[in-house]
């Protein structure tokens, strides 16, 4: 089951969403995930699916109209998503990469979500590269991933040797780091105490 939403909007979509994966998975699932145990790698086809099917409850009826306003609707719903991000950014973020960037390191974002970096305002100049989920067929901790992140890295100059990855899931970003052979920061300012404390 999908997590809950805050927004009772969101909501009914989340739960369009998870009803669509529960019934027919394939389209949307990891390529390592044949019986769609876990959480969805296309969310950006699940939730546009989720919106047609909202649109024909609503009594829409023409393909076109209904796939031009999911588009709409869609962009509609990433560019708020996007500005979101700017909000919640933790204190020091840009600056962090700002430095690091001076000092000749290049900076890649690793994501099983469909956010675009290149969309944040306070971001987009600040990534070399990124990865999504999506876009490999896979999510973290699949180590495609890394290989995925690697190959990027390497055609910009990059190399294993010099790789970290910064992240705040033990279980999708350190131990798989770590597995791939290279490097890992665990940020904790991006998670509750009560989940350090029980040491999810």
């Amino acid at each position: 089951a999908l997590p809950p939403q805050n927004s009772p909007d969101l909501q009914q979509v989340w739960e369009i969403m998870g009803d669509i994966y529960s019934r027919d998975s394939s389209p949307y699932r990891s390529a390592d995930d044949p019986e769609g145990d876990n959480p969805p790698v296309q969310l950006t086809s699940l939730r546009k699916a989720a919106i047609r099917r909202l649109c024909r409850a609503g009594g829409m009826t023409n393909t076109s109209e209904i796939n031009t306003f999911t588009n709409d609707a869609f962009q509609i719903w990433a560019d708020a998503r996007h500005r979101t991000c700017t909000e919640l950014l933790t204190p020091n973020t840009v600056e962090s990469i700002t430095r690091l960037r001076a000092n000749g390191a290049l900076i890649g974002a690793l994501t099983n979500g469909n956010a675009d970096v290149y969309a944040i305002e306070p971001l987009k100049n600040l990534f070399d590269f990124a990865v999504l989920s999506e876009d490999v067929g896979v999510a973290k901790p699949n180590q495609l991933m890394f290989e995925a992140a690697l190959e990027k890295a390497s055609s910009l100059g990059g190399s294993k040797e010099g790789m970290v990855h910064v992240g705040d899931d033990i279980t999708c970003d350190v131990l798989p780091a770590l597995k791939f052979g290279v490097n890992a920061v665990f940020v904790t300012s991006l998670i509750s105490e009560e989940k350090l404390e029980d040491g999810k």
